[in-house]
């Protein structure tokens, strides 16, 4: 009969019960010990361990140490001296593999540790079940039976980190999509922006630059919004951003004039008084374009309530 794995004789398995109990910092039940050393070898199964196991509580290799209910398990003194000593008989191949096993043994305790569930029974029919990841989250849901908080319990304790993050891309879906849908209509106002400065780039170079690229652009907007081609909730977040910070904008045309300050400064009063006109004309058009838009708007207000 072929035997595969190195662990065959009892003192192989004692060996390797006591190298892998003096991996772990705490008591641990039966069931972790072979958790924790079946994956170590093949050459072994549950019976033999637990008789090699059981052996070595007698003989004071191992301490039993009751616990709610439970009985835990921890190496001794006299484990660790064996341990010690007899530690280089153990294959090289086991010894990498059981300390492995105790690195996930000893994860997975910890995190089973800072799951929590809790039943309160209110009346017939009526329980609370609360479920709590420490220092992560903790939710609470009403069930009728004692079998459905069970099951809670149970699924809540295998799949705390799969429960958490269902519940957080739920919660934060919402979100997520309106940013995305945000950024989308922002992109597309800016498109429609550029695509009217660009359409007014080409009349220019049609007109021969008999007017610039840029207000033949502003026109093509107003054409297009005055015609209903172009809404106003197509464009106007974009445009607001732009007209609240369109000092920026004037940044390139300072700094040119820096640098021909020496060509224009003997003009410097007349291109001062030129500035001064055209923005108190500026001005007065902006105030007359207003007027009568407000003048428009109060008309056909007043039209629509004489029609009601």
């Amino acid at each position: 009969m072929v035997r595969y794995g190195f662990i065959h004789t009892k003192e192989d398995i004692k060996f390797l019960v006591l190298f892998a109990m003096d991996l772990l910092p705490f008591p641990v039940s039966f069931s972790t010990i072979v958790d924790l050393t079946t994956w170590c070898d093949e050459g072994f199964g549950y019976f033999e361990l637990s008789e090699a196991f059981y052996e070595m509580v007698p003989t004071g290799h191992i301490e039993e140490i009751p616990d709610k209910g439970e009985t835990l398990y921890a190496i001794t003194e006299k484990g660790r001296e064996a341990t010690r000593i007899f530690e280089k008989q153990l294959p090289y191949p086991v010894r990498e593999a059981a300390q492995r096993s105790a690195l996930r043994v000893v994860r997975q305790i910890r995190r089973d540790a800072g799951i929590h569930t809790a039943v309160t029974e209110h009346g017939p029919n009526d329980l609370t079940v609360r479920m709590e990841m420490e220092q992560v989250f903790a939710v609470e849901m009403n069930v009728v039976s004692h079998g459905q908080a069970a099951m809670l319990e149970r699924t809540f304790k295998e799949n705390a980190e799969a429960v958490y993050q269902t519940l957080l891309t739920a919660m934060t879906k919402t979100t997520q999509t309106r940013k995305k849908r945000k950024t989308l209509k922002h992109m597309k106002q800016l498109g429609v922006l550029l695509a009217c400065c660009v359409g007014g780039s080409l009349l220019s170079l049609l007109l021969r630059g008999l007017l610039p690229g840029n207000v033949l652009g502003l026109t093509l907007l107003l054409a297009l919004l005055i015609f209903g081609a172009v809404r106003l909730h197509h464009v106007e977040s974009v445009a607001d951003f732009l007209l609240q910070n369109m000092a920026f904008f004037f940044l390139p045309a300072m700094l040119g004039v820096l640098e021909i300050w020496n060509d224009i400064k003997s003009e410097a009063l007349a291109i001062l008084a030129v500035c001064l006109l055209t923005t108190l004309c500026t001005a007065a058009a902006t105030a007359l374009t207003v007027h009568i838009v407000f003048r428009l708007q109060h008309r056909e207000t007043e039209e629509a309530f004489d029609h009601d």
